[in-house]
């Protein structure tokens, strides 16, 4: 039970990155393994959702504890999410 309670995943980590199948390639080859050591991965476009994303995305904001952004190429969408992260704390 220590060892379970020890190994527990319980905050999330919401990842903002382009959706396009590179974009795909790299958070599920690396960016995804590597925060699952310690968080709960999540992805907008992942979210079982039928609500506009902009919702989605305010509850994602609100309930994660961390978020990793990739501004590499200049996204408004992303930009626009770091933005409202930002502002969030």
């Amino acid at each position: 039970m220590v060892e379970l309670v020890r190994n527990a995943r319980i905050a999330r980590c919401l990842v903002l990155l382009p959706y396009d199948p590179y974009h795909k390639a790299l958070y599920t080859s690396i960016i995804e393994l590597a925060v699952l050591k310690h968080l709960i991965s999540i992805r907008l476009d992942e979210i079982p959702r039928s609500d506009a994303i902009y919702s989605s995305f305010g509850d994602a904001i609100r309930s994660s504890s961390a978020v990793i952004a990739d501004i590499t190429l200049i996204n408004e969408n992303v930009m626009y999410e770091i933005g409202y992260s930002h502002g969030r704390g």
